[in-house]
């Protein structure tokens, strides 16, 4: 019997992350490369985003690009640009955040943790809300110099098919031991993140969905920089706080990466076909309420369709301004009605995943949760590797894609006119 077999989709990636000449989990700066701060927009241009001006642009390399090398080839040089490795670096602050974190590690001996929970039946809230409370615990960690963990299993655990470790080791087992702080913190605000009270227990366990940045004083800010100046420094450079946490911490998946990888082929094939590679690609999202996912009734759009056209519209606005030749849509959204309509009627690229609620959809199989979770993470992150991004609602999903892809704000709209 022959021992050949097929190649697995896995062996298929390892073997283009070879071709394209490096192997993703190798990331070495290049010799003599120089210190990109904020690197400045593409030329505008009918070439700037066809494939073969992506495949030739200095952004491809993993030694430079934060994502997955196997996505640079089909990704525009404006959109390489915003994942330069060095740029989010710098404009994040990340080397002062680690900085902070190695104070503390010595000023505590490794001593003292701060874990964001989410597990068993409590309620943790959507991706978006999830990421806004692992926001906050993450920088009042870092400001105390504690430790920090992510303890995410609800629905699925997030490491490693969604996402794996970036700058820090987030995913290593906790003994909650010594003073031990549990609470909780959903939808509305009992009090602030006290830092002082924090700063008297060794673990602090908390499950909340809220941004509620910390409150320093001298006393309680345990490391020499303020993290506050750190935040203001990277508003400063767009609204990309929770980006540049999320990109601190977190590194994409390989299942991750595989499903996106399908998503902007598939892309990429669709404007072949509609003879569109030359023009700027602006993803829309649109929220049309928790029914629409089966998860309940909340947040209920009153008119999804004028919704749409308005996104469409903005769309418009924002592709001329970004650059020139045709531009594609792709559309996100929580409503497989509003996707089919939008698809079929005006020629908009509709993303294919499922909607689904990742804390209230009514669960299925385990294949069908998988499959749920799964298309909602992509989802967010084809958002985020568009060349602009209109908002049609103030939605926390849209604003998570807008934190994610390190938008510049003349990048984005919020429709209409809010």
């Amino acid at each position: 019997m022959s021992n050949l077999h097929a190649p697995t989709e896995r062996e298929n990636m390892s073997s283009l992350r070879t071709q394209l000449g490096t192997n993703n989990s190798v990331t070495p700066r290049l010799k003599g490369q120089k210190k990109m701060v904020q690197p400045g927009p593409a030329q505008h241009g009918s070439t700037q985003y066809t494939q073969k001006s992506a495949l030739s642009s200095s952004a491809v390399g993993n030694e430079e690009s934060i994502l997955p090398i196997t996505f640079l080839p089909y990704l525009s040089p404006i959109v390489q640009s915003r994942f330069f490795k060095l740029a989010v670096g710098e404009n994040c602050m990340h080397k002062q955040i680690m900085r902070k974190f190695s104070q503390g590690s010595r000023i505590w001996n490794d001593s003292k943790t701060v874990i964001w929970s989410c597990t068993g039946a409590s309620a943790c809230g959507g991706l978006a809300d999830r990421m806004k409370g692992i926001t906050s615990a993450f920088y009042a960690a870092s400001a105390l110099g504690y430790g920090f963990r992510v303890d995410w299993s609800k629905p699925l655990p997030i490491m490693p098919a969604m996402l794996k470790e970036g700058k820090l080791s987030w995913n290593k087992s906790v003994i909650r031991s010594g003073k031990v702080l549990r609470a909780a913190q959903i939808d509305s605000p009992k009090r602030p993140f006290n830092l002082c009270e924090w700063s008297q227990y060794d673990v602090v366990e908390i499950r909340t969905n809220l941004l509620m940045l910390p409150n320093e004083d001298g006393k309680c800010n345990r490391t020499s920089m303020s993290i506050q100046e750190i935040i203001g420094h990277q508003r400063s450079r767009s609204r990309k706080g929770i980006g540049c946490a999320w990109w601190y911490l977190f590194a994409i998946g390989e299942l991750l990466e595989i499903e996106v990888l399908n998503q902007i082929r598939r892309l990429r094939d669709w404007k072949l076909a509609r003879n569109q590679s030359s023009g700027p690609t602006i993803g829309i999202h649109v929220r049309a309420g928790d029914s629409e996912m089966n998860a309940g009734r909340g947040r209920e759009a009153k008119n999804m369709h004028k919704m749409l056209h308005e996104g469409m519209r903005c769309a418009e606005v924002l592709s001329e301004s970004i650059g020139s030749g045709k531009m594609t849509v792709v559309l996100v959204s929580d409503s497989s009605k509003i996707k089919q309509f939008a698809s079929q009627n005006l020629n908009v690229f509709a993303s294919d995943a499922a909607p689904f609620h990742v804390d209230r959809s009514r669960k299925g199989s385990r294949k069908q949760v998988m499959a749920g979770f799964t298309g909602a993470w992509v989802d967010l992150i084809l958002l985020s590797l568009c060349d602009g991004l209109v908002l049609t609602s103030t939605s926390g999903y849209g604003f998570l894609a807008e934190g994610i892809g390190l938008f510049g704000l003349d990048q984005v709209r919020l429709c209409p006119g809010k």
